[in-house]
């Protein structure tokens, strides 16, 4: 395993040669290359390569470092270093910025990926609306408002909570029945409930769009 004390950097976070000879501080640089997935040529290593090389190192841990990611990302994920974030409206905000590139869908709020019920008769349904969310609206939910509800509807529903992303991110519950899943898009003013059975919405129909509109009209 590499040791990170054992091989000090300069101020510019460089490998320093740490006395020895060069070729054991070739074979720290390309231990360290190999646990980052840089390329090293498969011959005898000039002097412009091992350069190179330290120079892709340095370059990688800084972009690993800037963006937080975890080194065990896999599939379609959005794993972060943002465990430590306190409160759901500031989770989904910090993984919603993951999400901006990433296709709609349902994630688990704590490891990040992607999950789906396809096929099983489940209904996922959110409270969130564009009111709730801006802060001119008599809507508008606090963040203490926000994680209370986040804990009534996961032990009302039995499910823990979901990060959904449909145009925008939101906090979501999976219900057992679509009866159950719809009374709860009644009482928060849900547009739709998403049918995993049929792959379809289910339009509320006591959704009323004038309570969602905030200043400017939008919905």
């Amino acid at each position: 395993m590499f040791d990170e004390r054992k091989h000090p950097r300069d101020d510019d976070g460089k490998f320093m040669d740490k006395g020895g000879s060069s070729d054991g501080a070739k074979t720290n640089i390309l231990e360290r290359a190999k646990e980052l997935g840089i390329y090293v040529p498969d011959r005898t290593l000039k002097d412009y390569d091992v350069g190179r090389i330290k120079e892709e190192i340095r370059q990688k841990e800084k972009a690993l470092q800037s963006e937080k990611e975890l080194p065990n990302k896999k599939g379609d994920s959005i794993i972060t270093n943002e465990n430590e974030v306190k409160g759901y409206r500031a989770k989904r905000n910090a993984f919603g910025e993951r999400l901006k590139d990433a296709s709609d869908g349902t994630y688990d709020y704590e490891t990040g990926e992607i999950v789906s019920f396809e096929g099983q008769k489940k209904y996922q349904v959110s409270f969130q609306t564009t009111a709730s969310e801006d802060k001119s609206s008599d809507e508008y939910i606090s963040d203490e408002e926000y994680d209370a509800l986040v804990d009534k509807l996961s032990k009302q529903t039995g499910s823990k909570p979901y990060l959904g992303k449909f145009e925008v991110p939101e906090t979501s519950f999976v219900c057992e029945t679509k009866e159950q899943a719809l009374n709860i898009a009644k009482e928060y003013n849900q547009m739709s409930v998403w049918d995993w059975e049929t792959m379809n919405e289910i339009p509320n129909p006591f959704f009323n769009p004038t309570k969602n509109t905030v200043k400017g009209g939008n919905q």
